[in-house]
């Protein structure tokens, strides 16, 4: 199969991740400087895991940089592409270099998905993760689509827009830095004070 867009790729891997029993999908979920295209999470009897997955449409540095920028706070990484017919030196060179990164691998042709495994972390600061997520990233951006994601500032937003306008109009004359170190400070005590 042929894709011609990263959101097409997403929902393959999407429903494989569910069919593998993560049923908990997140998309374009803003962390550690930039989007993850899809967040999954999985509840087994006394353990919550977290898979983070990169969707690309080629195979490259780019892709593993990303997926490497984020490995320290999930039980899985793993990273998505088309199913591409390699020589063998050529698919046990991409094999060595997961393997040395331990992101797995997911090569997708529709329904059917080779899957190069990672080890799981077991010392993955997971709820570094868990923390950034929101209702609203199941559903605001299709994984893989690059249009946009759900932000701090957003939440901040939706959530209080009373704050939102009060917050906006006392911090015009700082700097862009300043009013966004202040959006985040305001939605991480919004967030304390939901959880006490």
């Amino acid at each position: 199969m042929r894709y011609s867009k990263e959101e097409d790729l997403a929902i393959d891997v999407i429903a494989f991740l569910q069919r593998s029993g993560w049923n908990d999908i997140y998309s374009e979920v803003f962390f550690n400087g930039a989007p993850i295209d899809i967040v999954a999470v999985r509840t087994r009897p006394g353990i919550k895991e977290v898979l983070v997955c990169e969707c690309k449409l080629a195979f490259n540095i780019h892709l593993l940089q990303q997926a490497r920028r984020n490995s320290y706070a999930a039980t899985y990484t793993m990273i998505a592409t088309p199913h591409i017919r390699m020589n063998w030196d050529d698919a046990q060179l991409v094999k060595d270099i997961l393997e040395w990164l331990n992101i797995g691998m997911l090569r997708v042709d529709g329904k059917f998905v080779l899957e190069y495994k990672s080890l799981p972390k077991g010392d993955a600061n997971i709820q570094a993760i868990l923390d950034v997520l929101r209702p609203e990233h199941k559903s605001f951006a299709k994984a893989g689509s690059n249009r946009g994601f759900w932000t701090p500032f957003k939440t901040l937003a939706t959530d209080d827009q009373d704050t939102a306008l009060h917050s906006s109009s006392k911090i015009m004359g700082q700097n862009i830095e300043a009013a966004i170190n202040e959006i985040h400070k305001r939605v991480d005590e919004k967030r304390r004070a939901e959880k006490n």
